[in-house]
């Protein structure tokens, strides 16, 4: 969903869930979400996030950066990819 609202948005960041509701009925086939308020409930996003300043940096000094959390700031396996996914995508997007 991120990827894709990326892609389509040369790349801003989205600055809420309302930004992301096309780019979710677009991609959410086959993810089991049945809508973009159940899995708000369920996902934070760092809305604040800055990708340009991902470009040089991979971690800060205390734990990796993260775009996907639970809800309690937290994560799990799946989201610990998800953030690797999006970062990974953001870094190849602004390779020089």
């Amino acid at each position: 969903m991120l990827v894709h609202y990326l892609n389509n948005n040369d790349g801003a960041w989205p600055t809420g869930w309302d930004d992301l509701r096309e780019s979710f009925e677009f991609t959410n086939q086959g993810y089991g979400a049945p809508n973009l308020d159940w899995l708000k409930q369920r996902v934070a996003i760092n809305f604040s996030f800055d990708p340009a300043r991902l470009v040089s940096a991979t971690t800060t000094r205390d734990k990796p950066l993260r775009v996907f959390a639970l809800p309690d700031g937290s994560s799990n396996t799946d989201l610990d990819r998800a953030n690797e996914r999006i970062l990974d995508h953001i870094r190849s997007c602004h390779v020089e």
